[in-house]
């Protein structure tokens, strides 16, 4: 019993390797050109802008951009979660404008007819500067559903410039 474990564990080992070994191979040799979100599209009646000129990066996964972001007209809050991670300048956020940036990039990405998985949100170019008019949150809470709710909160310090959404790539 003990030479079948053995054998079994050893062939799992090697998979696993040619797995990773193929895998990381497609991670380190392909790269994608980011791609612009639309200048104008309207999520949950909310019209979210980003600009069109957008500083173009390549990524180890397809990537969406959206530069000089607003939703109708005002910035989307920013700020770090306390206990999670610690941005100088913008300060804690209190949980008021804590976002659910995956959820954003999801819907985004549906209304550009993307529905492959997403991998990462990320803030590539926030700013810790005070936004004079009131900024908005978006965020999801989920009680039996799912809800999606725009938030919008005082003027204050932190705000996104850039977020970008990239897929899971297909290498496999």
């Amino acid at each position: 019993m003990a030479d079948i474990w053995q054998v079994f564990s050893r062939s799992l080992h090697i998979a696993l390797c040619v797995i990773v070994s193929v895998y990381s191979t497609c991670i380190s040799d392909v790269r994608y050109e980011d791609l612009p979100f639309s200048e104008s599209v309207l999520i949950y009646g909310r019209n979210v802008t980003c600009a069109a000129n957008v500083i173009f990066g390549k990524f180890v996964g397809p990537t969406w951009t959206c530069a000089d972001m607003r939703v109708d007209g005002l910035r989307l809050a920013y700020g770090y979660i306390p206990g999670v991670g610690a941005e100088r300048g913008c300060g804690e956020d209190k949980g008021n404008s804590t976002n659910d940036y995956g959820q954003l990039c999801r819907e985004l990405l549906r209304a550009h007819g993307e529905n492959n998985t997403l991998w990462s949100a990320y803030i590539s170019e926030p700013s810790c500067q005070v936004s004079p008019d009131e900024r908005v949150v978006f965020r999801t809470e989920t009680e039996n559903t799912t809800v999606t709710h725009w938030h919008e909160i005082d003027a204050g310090t932190g705000f996104v410039r850039t977020l970008q959404c990239m897929l899971f790539p297909k290498c496999l």
